[in-house]
């Protein structure tokens, strides 16, 4: 970790490329409930920070699950079956929880957190900041238990059942890896292509260049006329590479 300390007036981050670090807030609506969105997060001991795992927009997650809906059910031929979870829901709770892994918390905890937002609970903190480097998903077949867990949660609601040509650990791996894309640097149509070819049979496309993005914890410090001595901490948001180069300026003289 790399820190400043001494007397803090202004600071800005000069870089050569560069990407917002706030989790983009779109109000979409979710089954069953609208999951709370956030623009920072706590990690654990407190200290508080910008999202740095920038996951989509819920509208394209959605609209990546509607033509995984089509890729099954025209280029593949699989036959609809009947499932609990309806297909908005589908890839609302399973992004949730997959922000929660990426976010430092195990599968229990993150399925959890997801339960009691659908209950209609507000949506808890992440577990810890994310490793530097490119975002690491959890295990598929932890991600195929999170999609089953959501199909008893539903039956259990009563929720009636609809027609769906995307089987259960279909959804959990493809989502997944639409997600895994997005987040380590691609843009909507580069991520569904690159899934689209794995179902088509091709090789595991490698991830998108991630442009450089940074952090600091606190995201603020306020200092008065006197001196003083106050730290925080510089260092690469999740999915960018470590190797991008940041100078601090002063503002003042």
């Amino acid at each position: 970790m790399r820190y400043l300390t001494g007397a803090v007036i202004l600071i800005a981050a000069s870089m050569a490329c560069s990407r917002g670090n706030d989790r983009a807030v779109v109000q979409s609506p979710t089954s069953p409930t609208t999951a709370v969105a956030e623009t920072t997060i706590s990690y654990v001991g407190g200290v508080s920070g910008p999202m740095d795992v920038l996951f989509p927009a819920r509208n394209e997650s959605f609209l990546f699950r509607q033509d995984l809906e089509r890729k099954y059910a025209t280029s593949l031929g699989r036959a609809p079956a009947g499932t609990f979870v309806d297909p908005e829901g589908e890839v609302v709770w399973l992004q949730e929880y997959i922000r929660y892994r990426v976010n430092g918390c195990d599968h229990a905890t993150a399925m959890q957190r997801v339960l009691t937002q659908i209950d209609g609970g507000a949506a808890g903190g992440v577990c810890a900041a994310p490793p530097v480097g490119e975002v690491v998903f959890p295990p598929r077949n932890e991600v195929f238990e999170a999609r089953r867990a959501l199909e008893t949660k539903y039956q259990q609601m009563g929720r009636g059942q609809s027609q769906s040509s995307v089987n259960q650990e279909g959804a959990a791996i493809w989502i997944t890896e639409y997600l895994r894309y997005r987040t380590n640097g691609c843009d909507h149509a580069t991520a569904e292509a690159k899934v689209f070819s794995q179902i088509d049979g091709g090789p595991v496309p490698p991830i998108c260049s991630a442009a450089c993005g940074y952090v600091l914890s606190p995201g603020g410090i306020n200092t008065g006329s006197s001196s003083s001595t106050q730290q925080f901490e510089v260092r690469p948001a999740a999915g960018a590479s470590p190797t991008c180069a940041w100078t601090a300026l002063s503002a003042a003289s």
